[in-house]
């Protein structure tokens, strides 16, 4: 190959690198994972789940019912990379998988007081003010959760949640932004 073909095949690389990047990061950076388990309980002892699934019942005519299924589909296949299988029919699972999604509106009140001072114009005069205002912010804030609970002993053992809307997006996108959240949930699976 000519220096010259792989310097242009460089520079068409590096805006392409720069935009898979620049995705990664907003795809992941704002996101916030939260997980506990229980640490007296082994892990490994679960091979069989039951998979239960609960929506937002609030705004039943916002959500994606594909975007739920992609979601139980990528939580089945993470499950799956651990060993663990659904459980066959007539038998008793070894855990329930939990998997939730809802919102919520949240409203932040930021009160503050602010004081000014100063001169004026060559020492004349001295001036000052006060103020209070009240900055309010209303969001919805989404969430994705998993639990996984013992099935014989009906207690919670390892919870993950995520600030995420399954809702948003449809298609190969929606597909690979669930798949890319729910593995972030599974690195945290002990």
């Amino acid at each position: 190959m000519s220096t010259q073909f792989m310097s242009s095949y460089s520079m068409l690389l590096r805006p392409l690198l720069f935009i898979t990047t620049l995705a990664l990061v907003i795809l992941t950076g704002c996101t916030t994972i939260q997980t506990d388990s229980d640490p007296r309980v082994n892990m490994h002892n679960y091979h069989t789940y039951q998979l239960e699934y609960s929506g937002n019942s609030n705004a039943v005519a916002f959500n994606n019912p594909l975007n739920a299924k992609r979601l139980r589909d990528a939580v089945e296949t993470n499950l799956a990379s651990r060993g663990m299988r659904p459980v066959a029919e007539g038998e008793t699972p070894d855990c329930i998988v939990s998997v939730s999604t809802g919102s919520r509106q949240v409203v932040e009140s930021d009160p503050g007081t602010h004081v000014g001072l100063g001169w004026g114009w060559f020492g004349r005069g001295f001036g000052g003010s006060l103020a209070w205002d009240n900055d309010v912010r209303a969001y919805s804030e989404y969430r994705i959760a998993i639990d996984l609970i013992d099935a014989k002993s009906h207690e919670p053992v390892w919870h993950a949640s995520i600030n995420e809307n399954i809702n948003r997006g449809s298609g190969a996108s929606a597909d690979t932004r669930i798949r890319t959240v729910v593995a972030q949930l599974f690195t945290k699976f002990p």
